[in-house]
């Protein structure tokens, strides 16, 4: 995905939503071979299969969705189904919520997966 694509998505949501967005989005490019694709109007991010998306939630939140997230809960992750059968998700309202060590390693699970 290209910034400009990014920039753009993320500009359709207010700051806290535009900010989480890009943070999330530069911790995913930062494991190597991680790419990001708008799919669905949203931002997936793949090494050779898909991993996970980033999506605006409601109430002003930010969703960081894993593919494989039935896996990661058994890995200890908290994550909610939000009734899906194999994607679970964490949703953060701002920054500040953010617990940055822990999304880095839920991604690298997601990654090892």
């Amino acid at each position: 995905m290209n910034t400009s694509e990014l920039i753009d998505y993320a500009d359709h949501w207010n700051s806290d939503q535009s900010a989480m967005i890009r943070l999330v989005h530069e911790l995913w490019l930062d494991l190597p071979g991680v790419t990001g694709k708008l799919r669905y109007k949203i931002p997936f991010y793949y090494r050779t299969t898909w991993m996970a998306y980033t999506q605006a939630a409601a109430g002003g939140g930010v969703e960081i969705a894993f593919i494989r997230g039935k896996d990661l809960i058994g890995l200890g992750h908290n994550l909610d189904f939000k009734c899906r059968k194999q994607i679970a998700g964490i949703t953060f309202y701002n920054l500040k919520q953010m617990d940055i060590p822990e999304v880095k390693a839920m991604m690298m699970d997601a990654y090892l997966l």
